[in-house]
Protein backbone atom coordinates (compact mmCIF):
# COMPACT_ATOMS: atom_id res chain seq x y z
CA UNK A 1 0.00 0.00 0.00
CA UNK A 2 1.15 3.50 -0.77
CA UNK A 3 1.17 6.03 1.69
CA UNK A 4 2.42 8.98 0.51
CA UNK A 5 2.79 10.14 -2.99
CA UNK A 6 5.01 13.27 -3.56
CA UNK A 7 4.75 14.84 -7.39
CA UNK A 8 7.98 17.15 -8.76
CA UNK A 9 7.38 18.93 -11.20
CA UNK A 10 10.59 20.36 -13.11
CA UNK A 11 10.12 24.26 -14.31
CA UNK A 12 13.31 24.89 -13.35
CA UNK A 13 14.26 25.07 -17.23
CA UNK A 14 16.76 22.79 -17.19
CA UNK A 15 17.62 19.35 -16.68
CA UNK A 16 18.02 18.33 -13.09
CA UNK A 17 19.25 15.68 -10.46
CA UNK A 18 16.78 15.04 -7.15
CA UNK A 19 17.23 13.50 -4.21
CA UNK A 20 14.51 12.38 -1.39
CA UNK A 21 15.98 12.33 2.23
CA UNK A 22 13.84 10.86 4.77
CA UNK A 23 14.67 12.45 9.06
CA UNK A 24 16.01 10.47 11.56
CA UNK A 25 13.42 8.84 13.99
CA UNK A 26 13.21 9.53 17.72
CA UNK A 27 14.21 7.47 20.56
CA UNK A 28 12.26 6.92 24.27
CA UNK A 29 14.87 7.02 26.41
CA UNK A 30 16.61 9.61 24.56
CA UNK A 31 20.07 8.37 22.68
CA UNK A 32 23.19 10.81 23.43
CA UNK A 33 22.93 13.07 20.02
CA UNK A 34 26.65 11.10 18.98
CA UNK A 35 24.71 7.55 18.82
CA UNK A 36 22.19 9.16 16.87
CA UNK A 37 21.71 7.59 13.23
CA UNK A 38 22.53 10.84 10.96
CA UNK A 39 19.98 13.70 10.10
CA UNK A 40 18.51 12.19 7.00
CA UNK A 41 19.87 9.67 4.30
CA UNK A 42 19.29 9.45 0.40
CA UNK A 43 15.79 7.16 -0.35
CA UNK A 44 15.41 7.77 -3.81
CA UNK A 45 16.20 9.95 -6.36
CA UNK A 46 15.43 11.07 -9.56
CA UNK A 47 16.83 12.65 -13.36
CA UNK A 48 14.32 15.15 -14.54
CA UNK A 49 14.28 17.13 -18.07
CA UNK A 50 12.93 21.11 -17.86
CA UNK A 51 9.41 20.72 -17.99
CA UNK A 52 8.51 16.87 -16.85
CA UNK A 53 7.60 15.38 -13.63
CA UNK A 54 8.58 12.91 -11.38
CA UNK A 55 6.58 10.44 -8.98
CA UNK A 56 7.82 9.51 -5.72
CA UNK A 57 5.89 6.56 -4.15
CA UNK A 58 6.72 5.64 -0.21
CA UNK A 59 5.58 2.68 1.00
CA UNK A 60 3.92 2.93 5.08
CA UNK A 61 6.20 -0.14 5.93
CA UNK A 62 8.49 -0.42 8.96
CA UNK A 63 10.94 -3.05 10.62
CA UNK A 64 12.53 -3.65 13.60
CA UNK A 65 15.96 -4.49 13.12
CA UNK A 66 18.85 -6.03 15.56
CA UNK A 67 22.23 -6.65 14.80
CA UNK A 68 25.96 -5.81 14.90
CA UNK A 69 28.22 -3.05 12.51
CA UNK A 70 31.71 -3.63 10.97
CA UNK A 71 33.16 0.06 12.65
CA UNK A 72 31.89 2.83 14.45
CA UNK A 73 28.38 4.53 14.46
CA UNK A 74 30.69 7.25 14.58
CA UNK A 75 31.75 7.09 11.44
CA UNK A 76 28.35 6.76 9.71
CA UNK A 77 28.93 3.17 9.21
CA UNK A 78 26.26 0.69 7.18
CA UNK A 79 24.75 -1.65 9.26
CA UNK A 80 25.01 -5.55 9.00
CA UNK A 81 21.91 -6.87 10.08
CA UNK A 82 21.49 -10.27 11.76
CA UNK A 83 18.00 -10.32 12.17
CA UNK A 84 14.52 -7.94 11.08
CA UNK A 85 10.86 -8.28 11.93
CA UNK A 86 7.84 -6.48 10.67
CA UNK A 87 6.21 -3.94 13.16
CA UNK A 88 3.11 -2.15 13.96
CA UNK A 89 3.21 1.30 15.18
CA UNK A 90 0.79 2.51 18.31
CA UNK A 91 -2.04 4.52 17.29
CA UNK A 92 -5.27 5.88 19.21
CA UNK A 93 -8.62 5.86 18.07
CA UNK A 94 -10.90 8.95 18.07
CA UNK A 95 -11.57 8.65 21.79
CA UNK A 96 -7.55 8.93 22.48
CA UNK A 97 -7.69 5.76 23.38
CA UNK A 98 -4.12 4.16 22.69
CA UNK A 99 -3.58 0.72 20.80
CA UNK A 100 -0.18 -0.08 21.76
CA UNK A 101 2.36 -1.11 18.92
CA UNK A 102 4.53 -4.06 18.28
CA UNK A 103 7.09 -5.48 21.61
CA UNK A 104 10.16 -7.05 20.70
CA UNK A 105 12.61 -8.62 23.01
CA UNK A 106 16.45 -9.29 21.80
CA UNK A 107 18.79 -11.66 23.27
CA UNK A 108 22.77 -12.58 22.44
CA UNK A 109 23.23 -15.52 20.31
CA UNK A 110 27.19 -16.02 19.76
CA UNK A 111 28.07 -13.07 20.28
CA UNK A 112 25.49 -10.94 17.84
CA UNK A 113 21.81 -9.51 18.67
CA UNK A 114 18.41 -11.47 17.78
CA UNK A 115 14.67 -11.28 18.25
CA UNK A 116 14.17 -14.09 21.08
CA UNK A 117 10.53 -15.08 19.55
CA UNK A 118 8.74 -14.69 23.12
CA UNK A 119 5.43 -13.54 22.59
CA UNK A 120 5.26 -10.36 24.12
CA UNK A 121 2.07 -8.08 24.76
CA UNK A 122 2.02 -5.08 22.23
CA UNK A 123 3.21 -2.21 24.63
CA UNK A 124 4.39 0.54 21.43
CA UNK A 125 3.18 4.19 22.57
CA UNK A 126 1.31 6.12 20.12
CA UNK A 127 3.48 6.24 16.51
CA UNK A 128 5.80 4.01 18.12
CA UNK A 129 7.17 0.39 18.59
CA UNK A 130 8.97 -1.29 21.43
CA UNK A 131 12.40 -2.75 21.36
CA UNK A 132 13.05 -4.51 25.17
CA UNK A 133 17.07 -5.56 25.98
CA UNK A 134 17.86 -8.47 28.50
CA UNK A 135 20.61 -8.83 30.84
CA UNK A 136 22.45 -11.27 29.07
CA UNK A 137 25.05 -8.80 27.97
CA UNK A 138 27.11 -6.05 29.74
CA UNK A 139 27.27 -2.46 28.31
CA UNK A 140 30.98 -2.99 27.47
CA UNK A 141 30.17 -5.51 25.51
CA UNK A 142 27.44 -4.07 23.61
CA UNK A 143 29.91 -1.41 22.87
CA UNK A 144 33.06 -3.93 21.73
CA UNK A 145 30.62 -6.32 19.64
CA UNK A 146 28.97 -3.00 18.41
CA UNK A 147 25.16 -4.59 19.31
CA UNK A 148 23.06 -2.02 17.06
CA UNK A 149 19.10 -1.76 17.48
CA UNK A 150 16.91 0.16 15.64
CA UNK A 151 14.75 0.16 12.43
CA UNK A 152 14.47 -0.21 8.89
CA UNK A 153 11.93 1.32 6.36
CA UNK A 154 10.41 0.35 3.28
CA UNK A 155 10.43 2.39 0.86
CA UNK A 156 9.33 0.09 -1.60
CA UNK A 157 7.02 -2.14 -0.13
CA UNK A 158 9.23 -5.01 -0.48
CA UNK A 159 11.26 -5.55 2.90
CA UNK A 160 13.39 -2.78 4.08
CA UNK A 161 15.77 -0.64 2.28
CA UNK A 162 17.98 1.95 2.93
CA UNK A 163 20.43 2.64 5.63
CA UNK A 164 19.02 1.92 9.09
CA UNK A 165 18.62 4.01 11.86
CA UNK A 166 20.20 2.14 14.87
CA UNK A 167 21.81 2.91 17.71
CA UNK A 168 24.00 0.78 20.88
CA UNK A 169 21.95 -0.48 23.42
CA UNK A 170 22.41 -0.87 26.88
CA UNK A 171 21.51 -4.03 28.73
CA UNK A 172 17.87 -4.42 30.61
CA UNK A 173 15.96 -1.51 28.97
CA UNK A 174 13.26 -0.64 27.75
CA UNK A 175 13.09 1.16 23.90
CA UNK A 176 10.70 3.47 22.19
CA UNK A 177 11.17 3.65 18.58
CA UNK A 178 9.55 6.77 16.37
CA UNK A 179 9.81 6.75 12.78
CA UNK A 180 9.77 10.57 11.51
CA UNK A 181 7.30 11.60 9.01
CA UNK A 182 9.64 14.06 7.93
CA UNK A 183 10.93 13.91 4.24
CA UNK A 184 13.30 16.37 2.40
CA UNK A 185 13.53 17.05 -1.26
CA UNK A 186 16.99 18.53 -2.66
CA UNK A 187 18.56 19.28 -6.18
CA UNK A 188 22.25 18.04 -6.72
CA UNK A 189 24.16 15.09 -6.90
CA UNK A 190 24.29 12.46 -4.50
CA UNK A 191 24.65 8.83 -4.04
CA UNK A 192 21.58 6.66 -3.12
CA UNK A 193 21.74 5.38 0.57
CA UNK A 194 23.93 8.18 2.10
CA UNK A 195 23.86 10.15 4.98
CA UNK A 196 24.12 13.83 5.16
CA UNK A 197 23.38 16.57 8.06
CA UNK A 198 20.23 18.09 7.02
CA UNK A 199 21.66 21.48 8.64
CA UNK A 200 24.47 21.60 6.19
CA UNK A 201 22.50 20.44 3.12
CA UNK A 202 21.60 23.44 0.60
CA UNK A 203 18.24 23.61 -1.38
CA UNK A 204 16.49 21.38 0.68
CA UNK A 205 12.49 21.24 0.94
CA UNK A 206 11.06 20.22 4.23
CA UNK A 207 7.73 17.76 3.41
CA UNK A 208 6.40 17.17 6.71
CA UNK A 209 3.67 13.90 6.26
CA UNK A 210 2.73 14.53 9.91
CA UNK A 211 0.94 18.05 8.53
CA UNK A 212 0.05 17.08 5.48
CA UNK A 213 -2.35 15.48 3.31
CA UNK A 214 -0.72 12.05 1.43
CA UNK A 215 -0.43 13.56 -1.46
CA UNK A 216 1.48 17.08 -2.18
CA UNK A 217 3.07 17.91 -5.68
CA UNK A 218 6.58 20.36 -5.56
CA UNK A 219 6.99 23.10 -8.38
CA UNK A 220 10.80 23.27 -9.33
CA UNK A 221 10.69 27.10 -10.63
CA UNK A 222 12.81 28.69 -12.75
CA UNK A 223 14.56 30.91 -9.92
CA UNK A 224 15.62 27.99 -8.57
CA UNK A 225 13.02 27.81 -5.88
CA UNK A 226 10.90 24.67 -4.71
CA UNK A 227 7.39 25.23 -3.67
CA UNK A 228 5.40 23.03 -2.02
CA UNK A 229 1.55 22.59 -3.03
CA UNK A 230 -1.17 20.70 -1.46
CA UNK A 231 -3.08 18.48 -3.97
Amino acid sequence: MTAYTIILANRSGGFQNYALFHERPSFTPNILEKMYAPSASVIAQARVPSGQQSRFYLHKTYYAICGSSQSTQLQGVDVMVYDERSITLGSATAEDTLIPGSSLSVKVVDQALHFDGKALADAGSKDSFEIKTQNDFTAGEAKQNSFMIGYGASYTGKGSSGPPATFIPQPNRSYHISPNRVFYLGFGYYTKDSIIGVSEAENLLKIDFAKLKTDVEVVHASDGTLNLQAL
